[in-house]
């Protein structure tokens, strides 16, 4: 992706000037980051993320770093840094920016059963933490993810396969479920490969929560199941049964919630 918000040595000089982090060696873009402009920074002390909000409003910003310092040392997330005068969130050229220690991590090329396993554990950690967000405190938007209950097919059919058909048997079979059974909490919405950092089949960071809000935990198990052990054809069967099993040792899936997680799977 290209870079939003161009920075060059003598920014990085300015901002570093305002922690206790050292002094600036180099830099470098990371080009995974969707919607922000993402720096690798490395200092005579450290390494760090310097991560640039674009477009955020200012009310986002702040309910997301209080999320993150709720997370901290509960779950696999990144440490904020603190300015010298004990700020996250500060400004710079007219944009908002926070200084995260780096996490050394790898982005997930494939699952293997060892890190399915684990990283259902600290999924069912997560959602069992933000349980007991005080969204008084923190707040997070609403998510709706039964809007497509008012899909309509552009084509009622594509080569040969009946689109509207099968959309309205999905339909159906949402409107039978019990949607007050399902719990609804803060979720991360998207933790996929791309929002992971793991060493040696464990998780050491789940990253990017710019699309946090409060929605169905069924959905945060199911998109990850369905965008990573479901591709190209192929049903990764035993994965999802142990990624299933290992979650509900932590945190049990009641029946309508394994219903939802098969329907938003189909």
């Amino acid at each position: 992706m290209a870079v939003l918000t161009k920075l060059v040595k003598r920014d990085f000089e300015y901002i570093l000037a305002t922690y206790n982090v050292g002094s600036y060696l180099n830099h470098k873009h990371i080009p995974l980051a969707l919607g922000n402009t993402v720096y690798f920074l490395k200092t005579d002390k450290g390494k760090f993320i310097l991560k640039i909000f674009e477009g955020s409003s200012l009310e986002f910003m702040i309910n997301q770093i209080k999320l993150e310092e709720f997370l901290y040392r509960k779950a696999p997330v990144a440490e904020n840094i603190r300015s010298k005068t004990g700020i996250v969130l500060q400004n710079y050229k007219k944009k908002y920016f926070k200084l995260q220690k780096y996490v050394w991590g790898r982005h997930p090329k494939k699952f293997s059963s060892g890190l399915v396993k684990d990283l259902a554990v600290n999924m069912a950690m997560l959602h069992k933490c933000l349980g007991k967000l005080d969204t008084k405190k923190i707040q997070i938007r609403e998510g709706d993810v039964f809007e497509f209950m008012k899909m309509k097919c552009a084509k009622s059919s594509y080569q040969g396969f009946p689109l509207q058909l099968e959309v309205d048997k999905l339909k159906k079979i949402i409107s039978k479920l019990n949607i007050n059974a399902l719990r609804k909490e803060v979720i991360h919405a998207d933790i996929l490969s791309d929002n992971l950092l793991v060493k040696n089949n464990k998780v050491v960071a789940i990253i990017d929560w710019d699309d946090v809000h409060r929605g169905f935990i069924s959905y945060d198990i199911a998109t990850f199941l369905c965008k990573e052990l479901i591709n190209n054809g192929s049903v990764k069967e035993e994965k999802i049964k142990l990624f299933l099993k290992s979650y509900q040792h932590y945190n049990k899936l009641n029946n309508e919630e394994k219903i939802a997680i098969y329907t938003i799977l189909i």
